[in-house]
């Protein structure tokens, strides 16, 4: 094994035990003391040469890549809860709600993800060289076999999504209960949380030194990125470069999309109807997207500037709205001739953020159609463009 590969595989094992130190740990509701979405990009970005190589490590990174989104927006999460408990401090369905929401969607992501990581381990070891995957470990005295960890996979991830939403349902709103009832749910809350938590620390650790072992395992053996190596140079119809620019393409796509969350508008009366999701979060992320998205369309300089623009005055509008907002209200307009006053300067910064976003999407639109021409379909300068001009044609309406 050459110097490259052994380097490459102590860096591997780094990472994937540091993921794994942070996935062990149990959550309170929604509240993780060690972001499990840290861990999830890391093993995504790990796997991610493995993913050009053998099968189903690309579908395991996918899902790795959405369980870091939705823990991710646990935090989002949390903060709907803060508001609706800021605005009526005797609301608790909220908690159990999110709570519940979070849970289920961690419950069926993360077990695609198992099924995917240990099938392409799996085939590691029964297509080449890498048999430490399929090999038991052992641990605590007895062997333990690669199906058996990948069960016990299940059953922690099951337990610890049980665990943090298992205490919640005893915060839902009672009616027509005595003092001694309300006493009775809380003493029940903190009861099932202090024991979910010991058990799922229990299960969790088990489960780690378990995992431990079986990378370590792996790591020892030095045939994982070896028998990666041998399938990409099996695999000659195969363009390494040429994933890696769908991959960077898909990636600046994907920011797109994900940009487009952020033009919701979340405005609370309890938090003086200030938006919670500022408008210069989806600029950074269009201006982002334009970044990544430059080395494979024309025109990348205008969106850049108009896109610089557009992140300032969104930025300066947020500051000079939400001071409005909290000084005045909109109520102040009717009773306050103050608040009359200062509102001209809300609505033009409002306006001008308005023009500002039209010129930026218009060069992100005119980024996008000489991308549309570039890389789908048949090449704008092919002599069958023609046949095809419907097909380009619906791109660039959809654009």
């Amino acid at each position: 094994m050459n110097e490259n590969i052994e380097k490459r595989h102590r860096s591997i094992y780094g990472y994937i035990l540091f993921s794994l130190i942070f996935l062990f740990n149990p959550s309170i509701s929604i509240i993780d003391v060690l972001p499990d979405f840290i861990a999830f990009f890391i093993l995504a970005r790990v796997f991610r040469y493995a993913g050009d190589c053998a099968p189903h490590f690309e579908e395991a990174r996918t899902f790795f890549i959405r369980l870091g989104w939705l823990n991710f927006f646990k935090f989002f999460g949390l903060m709907i809860m803060v508001l609706v408990k800021r605005g009526n401090s005797s609301e608790n369905d909220v908690i159990p709600l999110v709570t519940l929401v979070f849970a289920l969607g961690e419950v069926i992501l993360t077990f695609l993800a198992i099924k995917n990581i240990f099938e392409a381990l799996f085939y590691l070891g029964n297509r080449g060289e890498a048999l430490a995957t399929i090999t038991p470990v052992k641990v605590f005295g007895t062997k333990i076999g690669a199906d058996t960890l990948r069960t016990l996979t299940y059953f922690f991830t099951a337990f610890k999504c049980l665990a943090y939403f298992a205490p919640t349902p005893f915060l839902l709103t009672k009616t027509n209960i005595s003092a001694t009832g309300r006493a009775s749910l809380a003493k029940g809350f903190i009861t099932v949380l202090i024991i979910s938590q010991i058990v799922c620390i229990v299960v969790g650790i088990i489960w780690l030194i378990i995992m431990r072992k079986y990378a370590l395992a792996i790591k020892n053996e030095g045939k994982f990125y070896p028998t990666l190596d041998t399938l990409l140079k099996n695999n000659k119809g195969f363009s390494l470069e040429k994933k890696e620019k769908l991959r960077d393409i898909s990636f600046a796509l994907s920011v797109l999309e994900i940009a487009s969350i952020f033009t919701l508008e979340l405005s609370l009366v309890e938090n003086y109807d200030v938006n919670l999701v500022p408008h210069f979060i989806f600029a950074a992320l269009l201006l982002f997207a334009v970044y990544r998205l430059s080395p494979f369309a024309k025109g990348a300089l205008p969106a850049y500037v108009s896109g610089a623009v557009y992140l300032a005055i969104s930025i300066a509008t947020y500051i000079v709205q939400t001071d409005f907002l909290v000084t005045y209200g909109y109520e102040g307009l009717i009773t306050t001739k103050a608040a009359r006053s200062a509102y001209p300067t809300v609505t033009v910064l409002s306006v001008i953020e308005f023009i500002s976003l039209v010129a930026f999407l218009f060069f992100i639109a005119r980024m996008l159609y000489s991308f549309i021409n570039a890389h789908t379909g048949i090449n704008e300068n092919s002599s069958s463009l023609k046949s095809n001009d419907s097909y380009f044609g619906s791109l660039k309406k959809k654009n």
